[in-house]
């Protein structure tokens, strides 16, 4: 489970309770430090059941606080760019609360590889708002092409399953186009659903804000797989 960041808004100062759960996994990180977690480490630990407690003081919006200082390309200093604001929680002030974790359970989304075509498969009421195949060479350059959502050239195959109104969707691309896809990175020579350098990162801004994210959300996240 890699990194969900919670921010909160608000425009009195208050305290709040945040309880996070894993019920397949275990949450091994976090920032700031919970008041809880569960399970303790031990030497038989078993990867379930894992859960932690934050008890968080949201600050005012004009608070003198400050998080800790980082330098401007550090990763966590990108998150931190947003309207929501400052929480504390013992001695710690940061804006947002992160944790990760480890753990076994199978995504609603497969994605899978075979003589080199690209399978997305997903039952219809899990479909994601937005997918893109993204591709970044040694010097920097991107070309990004969406599979999932607006402009996207892949009609996907659909598969009636048994005793479910939800049919699978199948979304493949060839091998002949991604060989293609990786071979130039000239955007004349792509039609309109490639996008590539600044116009790839207004796309995925615009697909997270879609999602729900706040403006300033989306362009942390970007910045943040971009560092």
């Amino acid at each position: 489970m890699e990194t969900p960041v919670i921010y909160f808004y608000s425009d009195e100062p208050q305290r709040v309770t945040v309880d996070v759960s894993f019920p397949e996994g275990i949450i091994t990180e976090t920032f700031p430090a919970p008041t809880f977690s569960t399970p303790k480490n031990s030497d038989d630990l078993i990867i379930a059941d894992g859960a932690a407690t934050f008890i968080v003081d949201i600050l005012e919006k004009n608070t003198l606080s400050t998080p800790p200082i980082v330098e401007d390309n550090n990763i966590y200093g990108h998150a931190r760019k947003t309207a929501s604001n400052l929480i504390a929680t013992n001695s710690e002030v940061e804006k947002f609360i992160f944790y990760r974790g480890l753990g076994r359970f199978n995504p609603k989304i497969n994605l899978s590889s075979g003589n080199g075509h690209l399978k997305l498969r997903t039952q219809s009421i899990n479909k994601p708002l937005a997918a893109f195949l993204l591709n970044v060479n040694e010097e920097g350059e991107n070309l990004m092409m969406p599979i999932i959502g607006n402009n996207s050239p892949i009609n996907p195959l659909e598969e009636a399953l048994n005793n479910s109104p939800s049919p699978m969707l199948t979304y493949e691309i060839s091998a002949k186009f991604i060989e293609g896809y990786l071979k130039s990175f000239d955007r004349d020579s792509y039609p309109d659903y490639i996008y590539g350098g600044q116009e790839t990162k207004d796309q995925l801004v615009k697909a997270l804000e879609d999602s729900g994210l706040c403006k300033d959300e989306a362009v942390a996240m970007i910045k943040t797989w971009e560092n």
